[in-house]
């Protein structure tokens, strides 16, 4: 069976003309304590576009805590972004919180990060799955890394927020770090310091993704890798359930 999906994996999501020419030349690594004015200013000149208000305190908190591990985005030696990513009991990652400050968007930041995040994931038995909840205005950048959508769901804060999962196999990732180091896209082998999320209740923007992954079929809905047709995705939506949960079979 994994045979199977290898062959139908499609790396079209990798093609230059998807990820732009201004995809290079960035240097990310491991927030420290003195970077976390920089993110809190990320964040609040993203907000007003971006963010659902009223949520800025909790971001404060979650990033003081290290609830996710979150990175920094340089170009030049300069601070241009972050992004985060936890993990979920199940094994699943969550993408959470990637902002680029204002005056540098469009500019291939946020892209880096979507293809660093996903070049740290670890498949299991050539599976890894991430989710995220996307504000506003970002679900058609996501579906180009071949997020699929299935359907909205409540956040913590009152508001509705579409639910992204995508899942890949272990070559994807692989040329996903090939398609880095050739675009001089650096970032630390942080695979084993990203945390656990520690609690499995309702999603928030940015947060609690992982709770949802695994109910793809309650969802009403399968999630194919990029280029995956819809007809494998349930066999692969069980493949990565199995191997999630019991990764030594």
């Amino acid at each position: 069976m994994l045979r199977f999906v290898r062959r139908l994996f499609c790396s079209s999501v990798l093609d230059p003309a998807n990820l732009g020419e201004r995809a290079r030349d960035v240097v990310f690594r491991e927030m420290k304590e003195a970077d976390i004015p920089t993110c809190l200013g990320f964040y609040r000149g993203n907000e007003a576009a971006h963010f659902p208000p009223g949520r800025f305190e909790y971001y404060a908190e979650e990033l003081r805590e290290r609830a996710f591990l979150t990175l920094i985005a340089t170009r030049e030696n300069r601070p241009v972004g972050c992004c985060g990513i936890q993990l979920g009991a199940n094994g699943a990652a969550t993408f959470c919180f990637g902002m680029v400050d204002p005056a540098f968007q469009r500019q291939g930041i946020g892209t880096a990060q979507v293809l660093v995040r996903i070049a740290l994931l670890d498949p299991v038995n050539d599976l890894a799955v991430a989710g995220l909840l996307a504000v506003p205005g970002s679900v058609s950048f996501y579906k180009r890394f071949g997020f699929v959508f299935m359907r909205e769901v409540p956040g913590e804060d009152g508001g509705i927020y579409q639910l992204g999962v995508i899942m890949v196999s272990r070559s994807f990732v692989e040329d996903c770090r090939n398609v880095l180091a050739e675009r001089n896209i650096t970032y630390p082998d942080v695979r084993d310091k990203i945390p656990k999320e520690p609690r499995l209740n309702s999603a928030a923007p940015g947060d609690g993704a992982t709770a949802l992954l695994f109910s793809v079929e309650r969802l009403g809905g399968a999630v194919p890798e990029p280029g995956r047709s819809a007809k494998t995705s349930r066999a692969i939506v069980i493949i990565a359930k199995v191997s999630a949960l019991w990764p030594n079979i």
